[in-house]
């Protein structure tokens, strides 16, 4: 499976946001786009998913144009797990994952049998059978968004868009979340997913987009993309990046803002006796 973006660019009326956007994901990959609020990551992925259709430029699924294959089609390839949510009705957990499996059914014909095995099965993948029952609308944030990822995974669609999959959860359930959807690239889904965060990409992604102005500033992988002026003129902030490490083979980068505050009235930004000050010379 294989989805390509060639040239791609949108208009607000006459107002240009996504500007020859080049970009390509394959099976297994797990590729982050990262870009400040407002850089209009959401409107990149409308564009992908046909909720947007006045792009220029080509977005192709296995070498075909999407806008020849039709919603239902496209749904059965590419499925969009937005950010977590409340509900207004009080759904199950059942009944949130039947509304992939059962996609592309008239609006008034009941799942089949077929669904329900096939939502209980997405359900169970992800370790959270005994969920089935519960209402949705009570769940933690983290539990909704693997929901989310079931019912995602119940259109039977190989690619997967994310939309800040793990916006507004906290740190544990950040790290829990993207270690399923790590674990679904490895088993050959390809996973386009905006972040807000850096080590989000510096941990998990196999490849990573910086989207800056509706451009693509630099596109590649983590470590030689996220370097500290990119994430400086990305966020706005000045950040310092240190490798974090195991052993010789096992090391990844974090990413640690560098205060204001604290330089102006001359105390270094770590402290003198803090780990990342003495790792800073690495």
């Amino acid at each position: 499976m294989k989805l390509e973006l060639k040239n791609l660019s949108f208009s607000y009326m006459n107002h240009k946001v996504l500007h020859s956007i080049d970009l390509s994901l394959e099976s297994g990959e797990l590729v982050c786009v990262l870009g400040s609020t407002g850089a209009v990551k959401t409107t990149l992925f409308r564009c992908i998913l046909s909720v947007l259709n006045s792009w220029t430029g080509e977005i192709l699924l296995n070498g075909k144009d999407i806008r020849t294959e039709g919603a239902l089609k496209l749904s059965h390839s590419i499925a969009y797990i937005p950010q977590a949510h409340r509900p207004v009705f009080d759904y199950s957990v059942l009944q949130v994952v039947l509304m992939g499996a059962s996609g592309g059914r008239s609006m008034f014909g009941a799942p089949r049998k077929a669904d329900e095995e096939q939502a209980r099965a997405r359900l169970a993948e992800l370790g959270i059978a005994s969920f089935a029952d519960r209402s949705y609308a009570r769940l933690s944030g983290g539990e909704r968004q693997l929901v989310l990822i079931a019912r995602a995974l119940a259109q039977q669609a190989k690619i997967l868009v994310m939309d800040e999959p793990t916006a507004n959860l906290d740190y544990g359930n950040q790290v829990r979340v993207m270690e399923y959807i790590s674990l679904l690239a490895q088993k050959g889904y390809a996973i386009l997913l905006s972040t807000h965060n850096p080590e989000h990409a510096f941990l998990w992604s196999t490849r990573t987009a910086v989207l800056i102005d509706g451009k693509i500033a630099s596109e590649g992988a983590p470590r030689q993309v996220l370097t500290e002026a990119t994430l400086e003129k990305l966020y706005g902030i000045p950040v310092k990046l240190f490798k974090v490490s195991g052993n010789e083979y096992d090391s990844y980068r974090a990413c640690v803002p560098v205060t204001v505050g604290r330089e102006a009235s001359g105390q270094s930004a770590f402290g003198e006796s803090t780990a990342a000050h003495r790792v800073a010379g690495r």
